[in-house]
């Protein structure tokens, strides 16, 4: 069974606390110890009482001080976060134990350094070493990278956020206000390909430093687009104040143009200063494309293709080849290039791709989704 803990303030390093006040590790107004603790990060207990509010008061738990003492079963699995392993005093209780270290909605394990992030004053190496400690640890985070030594399990949250938003059940699409019927559009998006005006969409968010690249790329370039973000350009159709407006997705970046650019989150380097924290995540940046029956072109980290290819879904790689490299300088050369030849790629089978993964989606709902994490987690929570 899996059992959350109940740490108390003792056991916190409050300076690592308060260095991580500006950082989403922890809700706001909450704290990762006491009866009322954050649980939003405990990504195993997310998915058991999915669709319930819970929280320590009414679900089980073990308390650190029956941790320390083994009053519980020791075959049971303790269930951490991210945060509360990286601000814990002391770590070497976890000797002999089953612990599962979780983090929902991020790709990091805080700690290590982040390519895109201020990580200074949050740098500590020891958050991996003593997972070793553990008779069996397992890391669960939003990213497909591994870490030597660790059994890691990726777990994408934003697929069922993504698919509970788009397919909702005959209400209006709160991504796609303008949108009457999502089966009929996306059948229809996929036939149009041949004939749309433009060769791609490219929604940047915030500024980072492989988007930085791919803008100025793109904008060198004689290609016609629909490019920018918050940290850009405003992009053509987009609606600022709109409900949910980092997700509003507009029909004409769609129906209007041939390829999707999902521009992940985290920046894929080979100039990390540790192996351990290479980011593979996914997010509605890349469920968006294959939602809408858009054919997409990654910058990501390689690693995340392996988690599309679980979950049943075709990233295109067939068509044009691995162009992921592990270097986003690279990928986005790579990318330009595709984009610059994609009327010469077999549309035909783009389109059997697209219709596809759309299909696939359909199918995979968030509770299906649920069930295969933990088929692969092999471990029961109650």
């Amino acid at each position: 069974m899996i059992l959350p803990i109940l740490f108390s303030k003792e056991h916190i390093d409050i300076d690592k606390l308060s260095k991580l006040n500006t950082h989403a590790d922890i809700t706001p107004g909450k704290l990762p110890y006491g009866i009322d603790a954050c649980v939003l990060q405990n990504t195993v207990s997310q998915i058991h009482w999915s669709g319930r509010d819970f929280n320590l008061n009414n679900i089980p738990y073990v308390t650190m001080e029956d941790v320390i003492s083994c009053n519980y079963d020791i075959d049971t699995y303790l269930e951490i976060t991210t945060a509360q392993w990286f601000v814990l005093k002391d770590r070497k209780w976890v000797k002999g134990k089953n612990i599962i270290i979780t983090n929902y909605c991020e790709a990091w394990v805080r700690g290590l350094p982040i390519a895109i992030d201020n990580t200074e004053g949050l740098v500590d190496l020891t958050v991996v070493t003593d997972m070793l400690l553990a008779k069996d640890c397992v890391l669960v985070r939003d990213n497909a990278t591994t870490i030597p030594g660790i059994r890691c399990l990726p777990y994408h949250p934003f697929y069922t956020d993504s698919r509970d938003q788009i397919i909702n059940d005959g209400r209006k699409h709160r991504w796609l206000p303008w949108c009457d019927n999502y089966h009929q559009f996306v059948e229809d998006n996929i036939a149009q390909l041949p004939y749309k005006p433009k060769t791609y969409t490219a929604l940047l968010g915030w500024n980072k430093l492989h988007r930085d690249e791919l803008h100025s790329m793109l904008t060198k370039s004689n290609m016609e687009g629909y490019l920018g973000g918050f940290g850009y350009n405003t992009v053509e159709h987009d609606h600022p104040g709109s409900i949910e407006h980092d997700r509003f997705v507009a029909k004409e970046w769609l129906w209007e143009s041939k390829v999707w650019l999902s521009v992940e989150t985290h920046c894929p380097t080979t100039e990390l200063p540790h192996k351990s924290n290479q980011m593979s995540s996914i997010t509605e940046k890349t469920w968006k494309p294959i939602a809408m029956g858009m054919p997409f072109l990654i910058v990501n980290n390689p690693d995340c293709l392996n988690s599309l290819r679980e979950l049943g879904f075709n990233s295109f790689i067939e068509v044009f080849g691995c162009y992921i490299e592990r270097d986003f300088v690279g990928t986005i050369d790579n990318i330009v290039d595709i984009l610059e030849n994609f009327d010469s790629y077999d549309t035909q089978r783009i389109q059997e791709i697209c219709k596809h993964n759309y299909n696939r989606f359909i199918e995979l709902t968030s509770d299906d989704f649920r069930k295969h994490f933990m088929d692969k987690l092999r471990i029961a929570y109650a």
